[in-house]
């Protein structure tokens, strides 16, 4: 499993700082929560962070001069570093800027716009080895233009940011070998699922209740998944595949194998939408077996 990225998190504002944290956590960062300038600067001084957001006016010390401390630090050990400010403090707000800020945040808060500035400072800037992206993306491409054909349109993948479903029902399968892990899913709305089971029900009747949501979004993901562990193999990567996981209702979550990056690729087939989702262990294209690889073509279609 990917080591999480640590983030001290010093405010005394018990508000915003459970609903900051929650939104780190979601990310998969470890958060280590401080509420007075003398108790973050020890954090400071004796555990290395990947970031610190610090607000600017805390007890005891201010959050300007931790920020000038973790500046003095040397390279890597320094992290990126944030500020919490009141809009009304425009000084404040200047003097943090000058200290060369990731970003100063200000009230009212919007902890997920937080969470994603953050990890698009302390994350890697490639995510996977991109013939790996490939072996999920042509999957979910090919058994989709199977079933629904040229009504299928696929768009740009990205780091999904948070455990929050996209649709009203999830198929989650887990991808395992004997060294590393991963894991897919596919999120879809009512609207393609009703699409998707009129193609494979075609001239029948059709009685869309969750049971059969639910078998068409496991035998979906099971499929695209079947599909992605014979891509993998061109890859020189042998997987063993799970049992599908099917969750259904507005709002719910799923949880993937792994804190590495979550990947969404959105596909939508007329009114409907559904996202693939998948994510694999750190370093999983270290596996990657360079003689067989050959045999598998590279698509310039996504780095990060």
């Amino acid at each position: 499993m990917a080591k999480k990225k640590k983030v001290l998190l010093a405010t005394n504002d018990a508000q915003a700082e459970v609903a900051i944290k929650a939104a780190l956590e979601r990310d998969g960062c470890e958060v280590i929560s401080s509420n007075d300038g003398s108790h973050a600067s020890y954090v400071i001084q004796n555990t290395p962070v990947d970031a610190a957001i610090l607000q600017i006016k805390l007890p005891s010390m201010s959050g300007l001069h931790l920020a000038s401390v973790l500046r003095s630090r040397p390279g890597p050990a320094r992290g990126a570093t944030f500020m919490l400010g009141d809009p009304s403090d425009q000084e404040s707000i200047a003097k943090a800027k000058q200290l060369g800020v990731a970003d100063v945040f200000l009230r009212p808060y919007q902890p997920d716009v937080i969470a994603a500035k953050v990890a698009a400072k302390i994350k890697p800037s490639k995510t996977y080895d991109v013939r790996i992206l490939n072996c999920f993306i042509d999957a979910a491409t090919e058994i989709m233009h199977f079933y629904l054909g040229t009504q299928i349109e696929i768009g740009k993948a990205s780091i999904k940011r948070d455990s929050r479903a996209l649709g009203y029902v999830s198929g989650l399968i887990s991808l395992v070998s004997n060294k590393i892990q991963g894991s897919l899913s596919i999120t879809c709305d009512r609207p393609f699922i009703t699409a998707l089971a009129r193609k494979v029900f075609q001239g029948q009747e059709l009685m869309l209740d969750d049971a059969m949501i639910s078998d068409l979004a496991g035998e979906m993901s099971n499929q695209i998944c079947g599909k992605v562990k014979i891509n993998l193999a061109k890859l020189g990567m042998t997987f063993h595949i799970g049992i599908p996981k099917v969750v259904l209702g507005e709002g719910h979550s799923i949880s993937h194998m792994t804190s590495s990056p979550v990947i969404s690729l959105p596909i939508k087939a007329g009114s409907g939408a559904c996202h693939l989702e998948f994510c694999m262990a750190e370093g999983a294209d270290q596996d990657i077996n360079e003689e067989k690889a050959e045999q598998a073509p590279v698509t310039d279609i996504l780095l990060f």
